[in-house]
């Protein structure tokens, strides 16, 4: 009785994370279907121009900006991912280099592990990885997006 109730439930929570793939894959085609909107308003379809306009800027950026990141990850993972948690494995050391990149919420609690372990790795990596990717990455990436906006609209 207790092994059939489980084969049940088994099937209904296998039935549920389908039905919510299905969700979320509509909920993304929907937002898609703005892109329709886009076009008919003015505003919108000058943007849209310029995001067409940068794509093979931005692909060649994108690949240097994750060549980048590699690098740093592979730096940290070797480095630091024997005794501290976040560089465990390739992909939470992705996982904590993306959020360091992206946000402004990122825990340095992994500092003070891996100042013990090396500090001219440490500093090398925290400074070195906020300079390049926060300051360098980040203007030129507006740069790109200001000068298609000025070739497309101005």
């Amino acid at each position: 009785m207790i092994a059939n109730f489980m084969d049940d439930l088994a099937v209904i929570c296998s039935k549920q994370q389908n039905y919510s793939v299905y969700i979320s894959l509509s909920i993304l085609f929907a937002f898609l279907k703005l892109f329709e909107f886009f076009e008919k308003s003015a505003n919108m379809r000058a943007m849209l121009m310029v995001i067409k306009s940068i794509r093979t800027d931005l692909v060649n950026f994108l690949i240097i900006f994750f060549v980048m990141l590699f690098a740093f990850i592979t730096l940290a993972h070797i480095a630091f991912g024997t005794q501290v948690l976040q560089f465990a494995t390739l992909h939470s050391a992705f996982a904590n280099l993306f959020e360091l990149t992206l946000t402004n919420s990122f825990k340095f609690s992994f500092l003070n592990h891996s100042i013990r372990i090396n500090m001219f790795l440490t500093s090398l990596f925290f400074i070195g990885g906020t300079f390049i990717f926060v300051f360098i990455f980040s203007n030129i990436f507006l740069s790109i997006m200001m000068n298609s906006y000025q070739q497309n609209i101005g």
